[in-house]
């Protein structure tokens, strides 16, 4: 998917000069960063979602602030209340025992391995304060 937008000329410009535009504009925008994902971001699936967002709410946005198009803030007043019941129900899938119980599990396996790699001196263990944090929502999550 190629997103970005067309100058005058009729070229597809790239989203840093999208970005690079609507800062001169004055507009609000969204840009989305990604992190530890080994494809190119071009390549990737979590690229082209990131994109797909970008060029959604940026487009809206743009609608909004530019043409005051009313039907474009209606577009992205919808967009957020879909965004926030996908989160509700996230929320409820994931917010399970044994979800907590494995986040519980990787959390003590990492603190292990930075504790061996702090004696070799290269990183710095996660305070018990914050181990015992979990521990102590899980149980309560339990009761």
């Amino acid at each position: 998917m190629d997103l970005g937008f067309y100058s005058e000329s009729g070229e597809l410009q790239d989203r840093d000069e999208l970005f690079e535009l609507l800062q001169q504009l004055d507009i609000p925008y969204v840009k989305v960063e990604i992190y530890r994902d080994l494809a190119r971001r071009k390549e990737s699936p979590i690229g082209d979602m990131c994109d797909s967002f970008e060029s959604l709410v940026n487009g809206l946005l743009a609608d909004t602030s530019i043409l005051k198009r009313n039907s474009a803030a209606g577009v992205l007043s919808h967009f957020y209340r879909l965004i926030k019941e996908e989160l509700t129900l996230a929320s409820s899938l994931f917010n399970d025992e044994e979800r907590a119980e494995g986040i519980s599990r990787r959390i003590k396996e990492s603190s292990e391995k930075l504790k061996g790699n702090d004696e070799q001196g290269d990183r710095h263990p996660i305070p018990e304060v914050w181990l015992e944090a979990f521990d102590e929502q899980n149980e309560s999550d339990q009761k």
